[in-house]
């Protein structure tokens, strides 16, 4: 608690009344007292304008009551420790952590609650240092495997641009990559719920959402089980998926450029590779499938055309 010599003290520094010897004596109670210095570096933020007045008051009638200024900054400065106090929770709970992969590079997570994210190349997630009692709130922008504890006192939930996944305990997969045209989610177990501006809808197992981004249209289909998350075993796997977005895909697991010439969105490929393979084995195969002919320009640039 702040003593009544420190309150004058301080409400002197605040109005820039202290003489030469009181400031060196306040000095010298801030440098020995932490707990003081905090307390004082927190009210000289939050000490406002109305507070300001009480003190330009006093001058006006030339006698200044600093001891009742001063109890007006010990008050003050419990009301705004208080106020602190009541946020701190949230305050904590905006501190936020990112998480990012680069190219051909994933990533295992674990977070507060156990449970466990898998982030795929080229991703980032966005998760706070802290959850809320009442939830989970993560944001993703690109890739990313959920393996989530249960609890249904806190509902989890993934955000991304487009789209927001909201479950109990289940295992998921999400993909919303800035530069792709479709945002996907599939379920491998349990169920989650999703919601964008024009759309609701309750998965089950094995179900693969598709958002497209162009369209704003919404589809759910049922998929093979494990196709969707290949990727953690080290497989790229396609199934009826425009070339575009196999380029797409590909640039983010290798570091190469890839220039297509003379395709359109519906010239779609069928096809499972393995990382393992070069990127310019890759290529060939994909210039067999889609009749094109592969150009190397440089170490790390191709063309298919």
């Amino acid at each position: 608690m702040i003593e009544n010599r420190e309150n004058i003290l301080i409400a002197k520094s605040l109005s820039g009344e202290l003489s030469e010897e009181e400031q060196r004596e306040f000095n010298q109670l801030l440098e020995n007292n932490f707990t003081l210095k905090c307390e004082y570096d927190l009210l000289k933020k939050a000490w406002g304008t109305s507070n300001n007045q009480v003190v330009s008051k006093e001058k006006q009638n030339k006698t200044i009551n600093w001891r009742f200024v001063g109890g007006i900054a010990a008050s003050f400065l419990v009301l705004v420790m208080t106020t602190l106090l009541i946020n701190k929770n949230d305050k904590e709970q905006e501190q936020m952590i990112t998480y990012q992969t680069g190219i051909g590079e994933t990533k295992e997570i674990i977070l507060e609650d156990n449970s466990k994210v898998t982030l795929n190349a080229m991703s980032k997630l966005s998760v706070p240092e802290k959850f809320k009692e009442t939830s989970r709130e993560i944001y993703l922008e690109g890739e990313a495997f959920f393996e989530v504890t249960k609890n249904k006192h806190q509902p989890f939930r993934v955000a991304t641009a487009t789209v927001n996944v909201e479950v109990l305990g289940t295992v998921f997969n999400v993909r919303s990559y800035p530069e792709s045209t479709n945002d996907q989610v599939y379920l491998s177990s349990g169920k989650v719920a999703l919601t964008n501006e024009a759309y609701q809808y309750e998965m089950s197992p094995n179900q693969l959402y598709n958002f497209n981004k162009n369209q704003k249209s919404n589809l759910i289909k049922i998929q093979p089980k494990g196709h969707e998350i290949d990727w953690l075993s080290g497989d790229i796997n396609f199934n009826s998926s425009p070339i575009t977005e196999v380029i797409k895909r590909i640039k983010r697991n290798y570091n190469i450029q890839v220039d297509v010439k003379g395709v359109t969105s519906e010239d779609i490929i069928t096809a499972s590779f393995n990382k393992k393979q070069s990127a310019e084995e890759i290529l060939q195969l994909i210039g067999i499938i889609t009749d094109k002919n592969l150009i190397k320009l440089s170490n790390n640039r191709y063309q298919l055309k």
